[in-house]
């Protein structure tokens, strides 16, 4: 955790050398927003990323803060959920007077208040949250405040894709959620296995992202005796589905994982087939 926190931390920095002397409040008190998932499915990574954001500031406002003023800072919970993702975003820049905004960590939360900064002119750093058209939807405007630090979803489909090609995996199933993040991720995933010549046998099958029995999924997953499986999914259903995957002996899994781990989740396990089944492999992204 210490180590998640400290890259986090700098991210967060980062955000505050930019932004802090180029925001439209600068001049003004220095509040910095942030809106994180404190509740919710990518709960565990917004409550990292505000120890994180804490600590920025906390060691920027020890060194003086910015000309002598300290940065103070204005965070609300989005709660995993778009609209009130816009509902925070909507209060910080017209009754918190923030100069700049950290967050989210979720890519469906991200995708929703894009255009709300962008119109408002209001600096946005994302930290976490990984779907393409973050960044992507705004690149060629005069002027983009949409920044980003984190890795995005086609570098972590690549790595996917690199591992599929190393194990001459020849049969891919595809999963998703139904949030906006799973819905990039399917997106991408298509996109990239398409311009590497992979066929994906198998999906993309969607559910929702607090479905808890992933058995009519993975069923068509078996059924298709595919080798490996992409799943774009939050828990709870994510956490159910590398449940069902690793308890089901004609699997035969490996559970992989990308990102860091929700601590409900089951730890990565391998179960030999033993002449009953295909062996399957169910890999994650982060969100």
């Amino acid at each position: 955790m210490s180590g998640r926190r400290s890259v986090i931390a700098w991210m967060a920095l980062v955000a505050l050398g930019l932004f802090v002397t180029a925001g439209p409040a600068a001049a003004a008190d220095l509040k910095l927003g942030a809106t994180f998932s404190l509740t919710g499915g990518t709960d565990d990574y917004g409550k990292a990323a505000l120890m994180g954001f804490q600590l920025a500031v906390e060691e920027y406002n020890a060194k003086g803060g910015y000309q002598g003023k300290k940065v103070e800072t204005v965070v609300y919970d989005d709660e995993t959920k778009p609209a009130k993702g816009v509902e925070n975003v909507t209060r910080m820049i017209t009754r918190d007077k923030v100069f700049a905004i950290v967050g989210p960590v979720n890519s469906g939360v991200a995708l929703a208040i894009i255009d709300i900064c962008q119109k408002m002119e209001m600096p946005l750093m994302d930290t976490i949250a990984t779907a393409e058209p973050i960044i992507e939807r705004y690149a060629k405007a005069p002027k983009s405040y949409i920044f980003r630090v984190s890795l995005n979803d086609g570098i972590q489909t690549s790595f996917m894709i690199d591992h599929i090609q190393k194990k001459k995996y020849q049969r891919i199933g595809l999963m998703h959620d139904s949030t906006g993040w799973g819905q990039s991720g399917r997106d991408t995933a298509i996109r990239l296995l398409k311009e590497a010549k992979i066929n994906v046998v198998a999906g993309p099958e969607v559910f929702d992202q607090n479905d808890t029995d992933m058995t009519p999924q993975l069923t068509k997953m078996k059924d298709a005796k595919v080798d490996f499986i992409i799943s774009y999914s939050l828990a709870p259903a994510r956490s159910a589905d590398r449940q069902e995957h690793a308890e089901d002996p004609a699997r035969g899994a490996v559970d992989l994982d990308v990102g860091p781990h929700r601590p409900q989740l089951p730890q990565a396990r391998r179960q030999g087939d033993g002449g009953r089944g295909h062996g399957r492999h169910l890999l994650h992204p982060g969100p």
